[in-house]
């Protein structure tokens, strides 16, 4: 069970630490959430710039939650949630641009701690049953 938290809380960090260029500096995934979200010129970054906020506010919630039921599918779709904004500027933007270590380490970090962190979860929730 410490794997499985130590695995979420490094993956959420490195999704936080995430760095996307911009037209002058580079801003954290944590500054670009909030502020693109009232991106009205282009509303389907302010749509996934949302859903990545909601997914960070109901991780919140199932953290703070004592009630486990369904949890494999509420971070599933937690996961889903927060790459949606990551999808949505690899797609937007050419991809040679996101050619900088200040945005794939931390992005594959992200990626695989939290995968990390379903195989762990997964593992505990099949023990458990058992």
């Amino acid at each position: 069970m410490k794997f499985t938290s130590s695995f979420k809380i490094i993956s959420i960090i490195s999704y936080l630490l995430i760095f996307l260029n911009g037209e002058m500096i580079s801003i954290p995934m944590f500054f670009y959430l909030p502020i693109a979200t009232f991106n009205f010129n282009s509303p389907l970054q302010a749509l996934t710039s949302a859903l990545g906020l909601f997914g960070l506010l109901y991780l919140l919630t199932l953290a703070i939650r004592t009630n486990q039921n369904g949890r494999f599918l509420n971070y599933l779709i937690i996961f889903i949630l927060l790459l949606s904004p990551i999808i949505q500027r690899l797609l937007s933007v050419p991809i040679r641009l996101f050619n900088y270590s200040m945005f794939i380490i931390p992005c594959l970090l992200f990626i695989v701690f939290y995968l990390a962190f379903f195989l762990t979860l997964q593992k505990t929730h099949s023990i458990s049953n058992k």
